[in-house]
């Protein structure tokens, strides 16, 4: 299974948005699939790169993550936070 993820560009890489694909992701943030997949491309081969405020990233679960995807379904859901165009709260 893979998960694609928008995370900030620091070192502690923390979830912006999360989706099951990148059209998915896509459709959230609003951005076409192919700038999402190219960035997580040129990830996967140089790690962090420029000044960047966030990164896109495909990760790959292992295990069985869609039972314990079950387990926790009885957790609400969280509000997403929306961005402007400019990426600014």
């Amino acid at each position: 299974m893979e998960l694609w993820l928008k995370v900030t560009a620091d070192e502690y890489e923390l979830p912006m948005a999360v989706a099951d694909s990148c059209p998915e992701l896509a459709a959230i943030l609003g951005i076409d699939r192919s700038t999402i997949f190219r960035s997580a491309q040129k990830y996967e081969k140089q790690g962090r790169g420029g000044k960047r405020r966030y990164i896109y990233r495909r990760v790959r679960v292992e295990g069985d993550i869609e039972e314990w995807l079950k387990e926790e379904s009885d957790v609400p859901e969280t509000k997403r936070v929306e961005e402007d165009h400019e990426g600014k709260l």
